[in-house]
């Protein structure tokens, strides 16, 4: 015990393992032992400034449980009955304010004394314990009699519970926060298949749950979800470690329990050959230089997610350890007993402090290792003094105590009220506080286990020199309330970062398919017509109309269109067939101005004649434009080159059936009375009727301007084809043609009663039939087929076309110019 005005209570696990049965403990555990002596620094630091408490001594009561919750709920007994059983005296303690008028009960300074030893023992809370056990079990008891307890290391989120613990705060964060940062690490490293192993206790289950649950969200599979108890049993501890063993897929595994229970299990991996796995440890031993020194082997490079190191604001309190020897440290009841167990048998010798050896360079280094618990432990040491403070109504120069002095519960209960608004500059934050649970901010350090750069790498890992070093930072930003988490790349050491999967990822161009559990897979390649774009794709989709899959299935191209080429046998035969009836066409014409003279020439209208054969030389244009490759011709053209030619050799043929009708049936009909009715006539008329209906289809090309677009069929192949815009062009254009054949129709429905002798009318009749057949195929052609489809019918058609009137309208009068010109006379030629 420290002496002092007011004391705080000091519940620390001092010593590793206490044994509930045999009642004794093992070893001190220099890392609590450092966090007893952060304790008693803050007490002596508190004391020692003018500004907080003045005039007011804390002291200290210092109580080890061992690890133990049984012994911490003993400890906790006895500071509620040692200090409920003080002497209820009736000293009044003074509002004194520099004067006594207030002070009517204080007659001298032996009475001021009086009060102020009243207090000696005065407990006005508890720091600590460290495990969320041991908290769990004495704040229950504490809540009870409204005591306010602060914990430097208790995580468990179960303390976060205000009815169940009021009086409960803690210098840490809830283990929410630690699960969710343990898991960003987890997704950092692409880890989807891991271990999760912890003590089964409320540490250990609730951050274990919390993991597991953020787990499943993340898509992250727990491979094997394991616990053991905090009393150990061999066996169990074995069973876990060799399903690690066996397990060579896991390579991450995460372990939440105390730097004791750590030691347990990582024993019993090093004795199983539990090596080349990636260790990720909570913040009770995520640090630990005794497990990297002793456990080297088995978690070099290991991961480990601390409480927030403020090295810089605790640099005077490193100092203040190596000042600290046998002789002048002896508030510490366990410091000399920590050191004699590495002396000599004769200790007389070190009980002469001044010639004692600077104990920092001779023993081990754990008391003086940087801990980040020492900040939070003064942390709840100056959050009480700071409650006080408040409670006491202390000012700069002095503090007020109550007129009438309190119970002991009422004075807990009013210490607790201020723990809530305190707020000052911490070691460990510089505005430290506590939320409405009585949580602090969390903030983590991230730490791996590191070889100096001077290690050779081909020693045996036990002779290696390892360090933690800092690579990340996580945190919950106050004002947005989300988390922020960083990992420097730099200080990173990936020579031991392991790949912790069940399965490879499945790259684009296959899926996955699930076998044993969702992280477990194999890829298969999707389907000939099928992609996936994206890593570990759960489906391959179908690529769209007008597209297929590229080499490695990963996108979709769009097909190239199937263009014909002119060396292709189709197009060739229409090249080849279009010469010849070309050919067929100049020598017929030629023929017939050889015998421009004849008579069956000349009785033909020998300008109608020119005009029938210049049009039908036109159409051969038609069958060549649709073999071209229509990207290379482009589609401006088309319409009216595939739709004049046969429109104006339309008209042609119906002006000759026009002149056969009327000579036949109309009797008034002269050649010689009517200007339009002679061959000058009727040539300017047919010109004339030319020019309107191509001036006409011109327009409405113009006016709906032809386009190419990529048309897809349903086997998915790819032609470009040619439309008007709004397809309106097309359509008008073709009922143009339309009409003009079904003028050309009923015509010659007219001249079916002409004398069968009159032999030109019956070959212009037959010719104008072949024109109505040819429309009723090559309408529909353009509109609705595509591609080769389209081209070959389109232009055999025309070929068709083509020599059906060559042969209906020309056979004969060749025929009678080469063969028989005998007959080639006035009186054998009707008209």
């Amino acid at each position: 015990v420290k002496p002092g005005q007011f004391l705080i209570a000091g519940l620390f696990d001092v010593h590793d393992n206490y044994h509930p049965i045999t009642r004794k403990l093992q070893s001190i555990n220099p890392r609590s032992l450092q966090r007893v002596q952060s304790m008693i620094y803050a007490i002596d630091a508190i004391n020692n400034n003018s500004n907080l408490l003045p005039n007011i001594t804390l002291g200290l009561y210092l109580f080890d449980s061992g690890g133990s919750s049984q012994l911490a709920l003993t400890h906790a007994i006895d500071m509620i009955r040692n200090d409920l059983q003080k002497p209820k005296a009736n000293e009044k303690m003074c509002n004194c304010i520099n004067t006594a008028a207030d002070c009517n009960a204080i007659t001298n300074l032996t009475d001021i004394h009086m009060i102020q030893q009243t207090f000696n023992k005065k407990i006005i809370g508890v720091i600590g314990p460290r495990s969320s056990k041991e908290s769990i079990i004495t704040a229950t008891l504490f809540t009870t009699y409204k005591m306010p307890q602060i914990s430097y290391a208790s995580t468990s989120r179960t303390l976060s519970d205000k009815s169940r613990f009021g009086s409960f705060f803690r210098t840490v964060p809830s283990d929410t926060y630690q699960a969710q940062a343990i898991v960003d690490i987890v997704k950092y490293f692409g880890w989807d298949y891991i271990a999760v192993v912890s003590t089964n206790d409320q540490y250990g289950n609730q951050l274990r749950a919390k993991i597991v649950t953020l787990a499943s969200e993340y898509q992250i599979c727990i491979a094997i979800n394991a616990q053991f108890p905090s009393q150990f049993h061999d066996q169990i501890i074995s069973d876990i470690v060799n399903r690690l063993v066996n397990n060579v897929k896991v390579k991450t595994i995460i372990l939440i329990c105390s730097e004791a229970e750590a030691k347990v299990l990582l024993k019993e991996a090093q004795y199983q050959n539990l090596t080349g796995r990636m260790w990720l440890g909570s913040d009770a031993w995520g640090n630990s230089p005794v497990i990297a020194r002793t456990y080297s082997d088995v978690v070099i490079g290991m991961i480990g997610v601390t409480l927030l190191q403020s090295k810089q604001k605790l640099n005077k309190y490193h100092e203040y350890l190596k000042t600290l020897n046998l002789c002048n440290n002896n508030i510490n009841p366990w410091f000399n007993e920590y050191w004699y167990q590495f002396m000599s048998d004769n200790v007389t010798d070190y009980l002469k402090c001044g010639q004692m050896k600077n104990l920092s360079n001779n023993y081990s280094i754990e008391f003086y290792s940087k801990s980040s618990l020492a900040a939070y432990v003064m942390d709840g040491v100056y959050a009480f003094a700071y409650a006080l403070h408040k409670v006491l109504k202390c000012n700069n120069i002095f503090c007020h105590s109550r007129i009438i002095r309190q119970e002991d519960s009422l004075l807990w209960r009013d210490v607790t009220q201020n723990l809530k608004r305190v707020h000052f500059n911490g070691y460990t934050t510089t505005q430290f506080k506590f939320d409405h649970m009585g949580n602090s901010r969390p903030k983590y350090d991230i730490f791996q286990l590191q070889l100096t750069k001077d290690s050779d790498s081909n020693k045996a890992e036990s002779s290696k020199h390892l360090y933690f070093k800092k690579i990340g930072t996580w945190e919950i930003n106050e004002t947005t309330n989300s988390s922020w988490f960083m990992i420097s790349e730099n200080n990173l050491s990936r020579d031991h970062v392991v790949s912790s999967r069940c399965s490879n990822d499945c790259q684009p161009g296959t899926r996955q398919y699930i076998t044993t559990s969702k992280c477990c897979w194999q890829c298969l390649p999707c389907l000939k017509h099928q992609i996936s774009s994206k890593i570990n794709a759960d489906t391959c989709t179908s690529c769209k109309r007008g597209s297929k899959p590229n080499n490695n299935q990963t996108d979709c191209v769009e097909i190239s269109p199937t263009e014909s080429k002119l060396i292709d046998p189709i197009p060739l035969v229409v090249l080849i067939t279009t010469a010849v009836s070309f050919l067929l066409t100049i020598t017929t014409w030629l023929i017939i101005f050889k015998n421009r003279s004849t008579p069956i020439v000349k009785a033909s209208n020998i300008a109608l004649t020119y005009t029938l054969l210049f049009f039908i030389g036109l159409c051969h244009v038609s069958p060549v434009m649709f073999i071209l490759p229509k990207a290379l011709v482009g589609c401006h053209y088309i319409f009216p080159v595939i739709l004049l030619p046969p429109a104006n050799l339309n008209i042609v043929i119906i002006n000759k059936i026009r002149i056969i009708v009327k000579l036949f049936k109309d009797k008034s009909f002269s050649r010689q009375v009517n200007f339009w009715n002679r061959d000058i006539g009727q040539f300017i008329l047919i010109i004339g009727e030319i020019i309107i209906i191509n001036s006409l289809i011109l327009v409405i090309t113009a006016l709906d301007p032809v386009i190419i677009e990529r048309y897809v069929t349903e086997d998915n192949l790819v032609y470009f084809r040619c439309k008007t815009r709004y397809e309106l062009g097309a359509y008008l254009s073709m009922a143009i043609l339309l009409i003009i054949t079904t003028i050309s129709a009923y015509l010659t429905y007219r001249a079916r009663h002409i004398p069968a002798r009159f032999h030109e009318a019956k070959y212009v009749s037959l010719a104008s039939l072949l024109i109505c057949f040819f429309t009723c195929i090559y309408i529909p052609t353009i509109i609705f087929a595509h591609g080769p489809v389209q081209s070959t019918i389109g232009a055999f058609g025309m070929i068709g076309l083509i020599i059906g009137i060559l042969l209906c309208l020309f056979t004969n009068k060749i025929y009678v110019i080469l063969f028989v010109p005998q007959v080639n006379n006035r009186q054998r030629t009707i008209m």
